[in-house]
């Protein structure tokens, strides 16, 4: 008596149904992944324009002023408290007519009325956030290559070239 042999194994149908599973799987990943990915991006970029906000607010109270310079900054990363970035997290806030572009911009006002300062930036999700100014978290108005325009949208009343840029075309050698 013959046995007849079998064959074992999987036939195509089977293993076509367990790739397509597989690449659906893959693809729900993915997307869960990019707004995970965003959403930390968002979550650095208002950190770390919080912290910002108070090492400004602490130099204030060392110094009896605001930071009006890039020289102030950098005393301030110095003496008061490490200016941190996550780098990766910003993307361009915009550019100017010069082709330079711009991300990370502090306000300062030397005018009585008004706030005295204000931080503005561009995650790199594209929502922009800005506090110390009248937005704490993120800000729906205007941004462009008018920096003074950004910072009078913020709440900020400039009387001359009030602002600094932690960014242009790279981050301050500093930071």
């Amino acid at each position: 008596m013959q046995w007849a042999k079998r064959q074992t194994g999987f036939t195509i149908v089977e293993l076509l149904i367990v790739i397509v599973v597989i690449a659906i799987l893959a693809a729900i990943t993915i997307v869960a992944y990019n707004g995970i990915r965003q959403q930390a991006n968002d979550s650095t970029v208002q950190s770390d324009l919080k912290n910002f906000v108070k090492l400004v607010e602490l130099y204030n109270v060392k110094r009896g002023g605001y930071p009006t310079s890039t020289a102030d900054l950098q005393w301030m990363d110095q003496n008061v408290g490490a200016i941190a970035v996550g780098r990766d997290s910003y993307a361009i806030l915009f550019s100017n007519s010069d082709g330079t572009d711009r991300n990370f911009q502090y306000c300062y006002s030397t005018v009585t009325s008004g706030y005295p300062f204000a931080v503005v930036a561009r995650s790199s999700s594209g929502r922009v956030y800005s506090y110390g100014g009248n937005t704490n978290g993120e800000y729906t108005g205007s941004i462009g290559g008018n920096w003074q325009s950004n910072c009078t949208g913020l709440g900020v009343q400039m009387s001359s070239n009030q602002t600094t840029f932690l960014y242009a075309n790279g981050w301050a050698s500093w930071l």
